[in-house]
C-alpha cells in the first residue's frame, strides 16, 4: 500500500487484535460514487470531507458508516422514548382510575403536574423525528418507523390528558357519598387500563396479533360504559345528594371511554405499520377488512 492509504488505515489498526481479514474493505468504485453522491446531496451538495483529505476514499467511506450508525441510533432512541412515554402514561391511567376507589387529592395533583412532563416529551420526541425526516430523508420501513413515532405520540399525548381530566375531576371531588356502592366505573377502568396495555405492547414487539385483539376488547368497553351511564342515572334517580358525585364519576367514565377509542388508534397504526394492513370504523365492527 502507498504511505497514505496506510496512514488511513491507522485508526484501523488500533484494535486488538486485528488481522488483515478484519479490516474494512473499500467499496467498489460504482456503489462508492452512488452513496458518496447521496450523501453530498444529503450535506448540501458539499463533500462530508474536506477536499484535500488525503486517504480521501477511505475517509469518506468512514464518515458514511457514521453517519449511517447515528441515523440507526436515532431510529433506536425514537422507539425507546415513545415507549418510556407510553410507560409513563400508563402509570398515570392507573393512579387516576385507582382515585374512584381511593380518594386522594394529593395523588390527584401530582398526576396533573406530571401530564407537564408528557407533554415536554412529546415535543422532544417530535422534534427528533422531525430532525432525523430532514436531515437523513428515509424511505420504505424507516419512514414509517418514524411517522408511527409521530402519530402515536400524539395519540398518547392525548391519553395522558384524558387521565389528568380524570384526577382534576376527582380532585374536586370532596367526599364519596354513602349511598354510592358501585364499583363499575372502576372496572371500566380497569379494563381500559389493560386494553391500552395490550396497545402498547403490540407497538412494542411490533406483533399484529396483539394489535388485532384491541378493537375487540374496545367493543366490549364501549358496552360497559353504556351500562355505567344507565346505573349512574339510576342511582341519581333513587338519591338526589348524590348526582353531583355522579354526575363527576359519568364525566371520569367519558374520559376513560375516549382513552379506550385512542388505545384502538394506536393498534391500527401499529397493523398498519408492521401489515400495510389499514382498517376503517367498518372493519373493527366486522363490516370491512377481515382481521383475523
Amino acid at each position: 500500500k502507498s504511505s497514505s492509504q496506510y496512514d488511513g488505515l491507522k485508526p484501523y489498526m488500533r484494535y486488538k487484535g486485528l488481522t488483515d481479514s478484519d479490516f474494512t474493505p473499500l467499496l467498489h468504485d460504482a456503489i462508492f460514487q452512488d452513496l458518496n453522491k447521496k450523501f453530498t446531496y444529503l450535506n448540501g451538495s458539499k463533500c462530508i470531507v474536506k477536499e484535500d483529505a488525503s486517504s480521501r476514499k477511505l475517509k469518506i467511506q468512514s464518515k458514511m458508516i457514521s453517519l449511517i450508525k447515528k441515523y440507526l441510533e436515532d431510529l433506536d432512541k425514537l422507539k425507546s422514548d415513545l415507549f418510556e412515554m407510553a410507560l409513563n402514561v400508563e402509570k398515570q391511567i392507573f393512579d387516576s382510575v385507582n382515585l374512584t376507589q381511593i380518594l386522594d387529592i394529593k395523588k390527584a395533583n401530582q398526576i396533573i403536574k406530571n401530564d407537564d412532563k408528557i407533554d415536554k416529551k412529546e415535543k422532544e420526541i417530535r422534534q427528533l423525528a422531525t430532525n432525523t425526516l430532514t436531515k437523513r430523508q428515509p424511505l420504505a420501513d424507516d419512514l414509517r418507523r418514524i411517522l408511527i413515532a409521530l402519530k402515536l405520540s400524539g395519540t398518547i399525548e392525548r391519553i395522558a390528558d384524558h387521565a389528568a381530566n380524570i384526577a382534576g375531576r376527582m380532585s374536586f371531588v370532596k367526599n364519596i357519598p354513602e349511598s354510592y356502592s358501585t364499583d363499575s366505573i372502576f372496572q371500566l377502568g380497569t379494563m381500559v387500563l389493560a386494553n391500552y396495555a395490550k396497545a402498547i405492547s403490540s407497538y412494542d414487539k411490533e406483533s399484529p396479533k396483539i394489535a388485532k385483539v384491541v378493537p375487540d376488547e374496545d367493543r366490549a368497553i364501549n358496552s360497559i360504559y353504556e351500562t355505567c351511564f344507565r346505573e349512574h342515572l339510576h342511582i341519581m334517580m333513587e338519591d338526589r345528594d348524590s348526582i353531583g358525585f355522579c354526575t363527576q364519576m359519568l364525566f371520569i367514565a367519558k374520559e376513560l371511554e375516549r382513552i379506550g377509542d385512542l388505545s384502538k388508534v394506536i393498534s391500527k397504526e401499529v397493523l398498519y405499520n408492521v401489515c400495510l394492513l389499514y382498517t376503517s370504523d367498518a372493519a373493527d365492527e366486522g363490516l370491512g377488512v377481515d382481521l383475523g
